[in-house]
C-alpha cells in the first residue's frame, strides 16, 4: 500500500487538519508549537510499528476532554487513504480466515453513499480510520474517491493485512549513556509513563532486540551467590559461598562479557554502514543493575559515555536503532515518520541527511517534520506542506508557500531561506566575491560598474559580485566563510574612517598578514580624510540627490553649500542637524536607492579624473 494522504480530527491541538497529501519523501514545516509532532503522531497511532497505545487522557484535546470523558467520541482521529497495487490481492476471500484479534466498526456506510455499486472483490483505493477505541474502519473508495462500501469480514482481514506499519522517531527516545535495568524491564510494556519516558523505554527495548540481548538475562547473569543472610527478626548473618556457587558465578559473569562483547562489534559494525561522519566504536559494559554505553573514535580513542558525545552523534545512534529494528531491516510495507530529525547536527551534517532521506525514501515512504532551512529540499517543493497556527488557536496545514499569503510568514520562512542558500552558492560559482560594508557600498559599486561597462572601460571574466557584511564587525567571520570555499582571500574595500582604518589594520596583521594587497582603503584613491564609498560619486550629484530629501529650514539647500574638496558623509549629517533633521537608521540605502534611480543622469556627469579613479579601482579588482 502507498499512502496518498491523511486527515487527523480532535488529536491534542488539531481539530481538523483537512486532507494532508504526501507522496514518497514529505516535509510539514513550521515553527515550533504548530502542531507537526502533533499531526505524526495521530498518523503514527493509525497502526504502530511498536504497538505504541491509543491514550485518550494524553491524546484527547484537553478543552474538550471532559465532553469526551462523559460521551465518548464517535469520530475517528486518523483517516488515512492507500493505494493499492493490484499484485497484492491474490488469495482468494473463502481460503481468508477472519482474525479474532481485530476490532472492526460495522456500521452502515453514511447516507450519502447509500446507492452503492454492486459489489467487488478488488478496490485500487482505499481508506482506513481509526478510533479512540482503538477500533478500525475500512473504506472501498471509487475512482472518484468516495466512500462505496464499508468492508467487514475476511474482506476487512484482507486490507488490513497490507496496512503499512508506522515507525516513528523522535529525540525523546535518544538513550542515557547509563541504564538502570530494573527500569528496562518494569517499563517495557507500561503505559502509565510519560512520553518522554515510554520513549526511551521503547528505544531501550530495540536496543536488547538488535544485539540480541536480554535485559533480563543481563542482569540474572551479574548477580552473585549472596554472602549474608536475613532472618525474620531482620538480623544478618554472614555466609561463605561455596567453591560450586563461586564458580557458577564467575562462569555467569564470563558468558554476559562474551554476550556484550559480541553485541558490541555487531553494534558497530552495522553502525559504520549508516554513519558517515566518523568510524565510532562501542563498548556494551554490565555492572551489577547497571548497563553503559561507551564511545570511542579514531581522533578520541579514549571512551567517553554515549551522553558525553554529541547530541548529533546521540540522535542518529538512536534512530538508527529504531529505524532498523521497527521497520524490520527490510523495511518492507512500513512508513517512517521522523519528528525533528537532526536538529543537532551541523548544517552539513543535515544536508547529508536531506540524501539520506532521498535514498530511503526510494523503499519507504518518509514523512519528517523541521523548522531548519538545511533540512529543506528546494527540489521538491511540491511536497512540502506549513503548519501553522490559525487566528482560532488551530493548527493548520497548507501547501501555500508563498510569501504574503494567510500562512503564517513564520512557518515557510525556512523555505525561502532554503531558496536563498541555494541561489547564493550557485551565484558565487564562478564568481569573485568582494566586500563592502554595507548596502549602500553594494549599490555604490555595482552602479559605477555598470558605467563602467557601458563605456568599455570594465572586462572580466569572472563577475564580481559586492558582498554587504553589515559594517566593519561583520568583516572578519565572512571572510573566514568564503575563504573555506576555495582558499583564497576575498578583496574587501574598506571606508577611511576611524573604524574602516582599525579594522584595516585588524585585517593586516592577522588574516591578510600575507595578502594586504586585497586590502582597498578609500584614503587610498581619494587622498588623506575620512573618506567613504559615497565620495566616489560625483559630489554635486549625490549633492542634488540628497537636497531633494532634505531642504535646508535655516540655511540653504546641501546641494548650494557643500565643499567637494571634503568627505561628504559628515556634511550630511552637519546639515541634519543644524536644520532639525532627523536622519532614519538606513537613511544611506535610501540615499543610495535614489542615485540608482537617477543612474542615467549620473552617466553623464562624469568627469574624465572620477573615471579614471573608479577605473584604478576595478583594475586592481580584477588583476588577480
Amino acid at each position: 500500500m502507498k499512502l496518498l494522504r491523511f486527515k487527523v480530527e480532535n488529536f491534542k491541538s488539531i481539530k481538523d487538519s483537512g486532507w494532508v497529501e504526501v507522496d514518497q519523501l514529505s516535509c510539514l514545516l513550521g515553527t515550533n508549537e504548530a502542531g507537526k509532532t502533533n499531526l505524526l503522531q495521530a498518523l503514527w497511532k493509525l497502526n504502530p510499528a511498536n504497538g505504541e497505545p491509543i491514550i485518550p487522557l494524553s491524546d484527547y484535546p484537553r478543552s474538550e476532554y471532559a465532553k469526551f470523558d462523559a460521551q465518548g467520541d464517535e469520530n475517528p482521529f486518523i483517516t488515512a487513504e492507500f493505494e493499492v497495487g493490484s499484485e497484492e490481492i491474490v488469495s482468494d476471500d473463502e481460503d481468508e480466515e477472519e482474525e479474532d484479534d481485530i476490532d472492526e466498526d460495522e456500521d452502515e456506510v453514511d447516507e450519502e453513499d447509500e446507492e452503492a455499486p454492486a459489489e467487488t472483490s478488488f478496490f485500487s483505493t482505499v481508506r482506513f480510520s481509526r478510533y479512540y477505541d482503538g477500533k478500525y474502519r475500512c473504506w472501498g473508495l471509487d475512482e472518484q474517491g468516495k466512500p462505496i462500501r464499508n468492508l467487514d469480514g475476511a474482506e476487512f482481514q484482507k486490507y488490513y493485512d497490507l496496512l503499512p506499519q508506522f515507525v516513528y522517531f523522535s529525540d525523546y527516545g535518544n538513550l542515557d549513556s547509563e541504564i538502570y535495568l530494573p527500569h528496562v524491564i518494569a517499563n517495557k510494556d507500561r503505559t502509565d509513563i510519560g512520553e518522554s519516558q515510554r520513549a526511551k523505554a521503547r528505544t531501550l527495548d530495540v536496543l536488547f532486540k538488535y544485539v540480541k540481548l536480554k535485559p533480563k538475562e543481563i542482569l540474572e547473569l551479574g548477580k552473585e551467590t549472596p554472602t549474608e543472610q536475613v532472618n525474620h527478626y531482620g538480623q544478618v548473618t554472614p555466609t561463605q559461598p561455596t567453591a560450586e556457587q563461586i564458580g557458577q558465578d564467575k562462569e555467569k559473569k564470563k558468558k554476559r562479557e562474551v554476550l556484550l562483547t559480541s553485541a558490541s562489534s555487531q553494534l558497530t559494525k552495522s553502525f559504520r554502514e549508516w554513519w558517515k561522519q566518523g568510524d565510532y566504536r562501542f563498548r556494551f559494559q554490565a555492572d551489577g543493575n547497571h548497563f553503559r554505553i561507551w564511545v570511542s573514535d579514531d581522533r578520541r580513542p579514549d571512551e567517553v559515555e554515549l551522553e558525553g558525545r554529541s547530541r548529533g552523534l546521540q540522535w542518529f545512534f538512536s534512530f538508527f536503532l529504531v529505524f532498523l529494528v521497527e521497520a524490520k531491516n527490510a523495511h518492507v510495507n512500513s512508513i517512517l515518520l521522523l519528528d525533528e530529525p537532526g536538529l543537532a547536527l551541523h548544517p552539513l551534517a543535515q544536508y547529508d541527511l536531506i540524501k539520506f532521506f532521498a535514498a530511503l525514501a526510494q523503499e519507504n515512504q518518509l514523512i519528517y517534520t523541521t523548522h531548519s532551512p538545511f533540512l529543506v529540499e528546494p527540489n521538491n517543493l511540491a511536497n512540502i506542506k506549513a503548519v501553522y497556527v490559525d487566528n482560532a488557536g488551530q493548527s493548520t496545514v497548507s501547501s501555500n508557500l508563498r510569501q504574503g499569503s494567510n500562512v503564517a510568514e513564520q512557518s515557510i520562512y525556512p523555505v525561502h531561506a532554503a531558496i536563498g542558500l541555494t541561489v547564493s552558492q550557485g551565484l558565487l560559482l564562478g564568481c569573485q566575491p568582494v566586500l563592502v560594508e554595507g548596502s549602500s557600498d553594494q549599490i555604490y559599486l555595482q552602479l559605477i560598474k555598470n558605467i563602467l561597462s557601458g563605456k568599455g572601460q570594465y572586462h572580466h571574466s569572472k563577475e564580481l559580485i559586492f558582498m554587504p557584511t553589515g559594517g566593519v564587525k561583520g568583516m572578519k567571520p565572512i571572510i573566514s566563510i568564503l575563504t573555506g570555499r576555495d582558499g583564497a582571500l576575498p578583496f574587501a574595500i574598506l571606508d577611511s574612517d576611524k573604524p574602516g582604518r582599525d579594522q584595516e589594520k585588524q585585517l593586516k596583521e592577522g588574516l591578510y598578514k600575507d595578502d594586504k594587497s586585497k586590502l582597498i582603503n578609500m584614503e587610498a584613491l581619494l587622498g588623506s580624510g575620512n573618506y567613504e564609498i559615497e565620495d566616489l560619486l560625483p559630489t554635486e550629484e549625490i549633492a542634488r540627490v540628497f537636497s531633494k530629501e532634505y531642504r535646508g529650514k535655516q540655511t540653504d539647500d546641501f546641494d548650494d553649500s557643500v565643499d567637494a574638496t571634503k568627505p561628504i558623509v559628515p556634511q550630511m549629517e552637519e546639515f541634519a542637524e543644524k536644520n532639525g533633521y532627523t536622519l532614519e537608521l538606513g537613511w544611506k540605502v535610501e540615499l543610495a536607492k535614489a542615485m540608482q534611480k537617477a543612474a542615467t543622469r549620473l552617466d553623464g556627469k562624469v568627469d574624465a579624473d572620477r573615471l579614471r579613479i573608479w577605473k584604478t579601482l576595478f583594475d586592481k579588482l580584477i588583476s588577480q
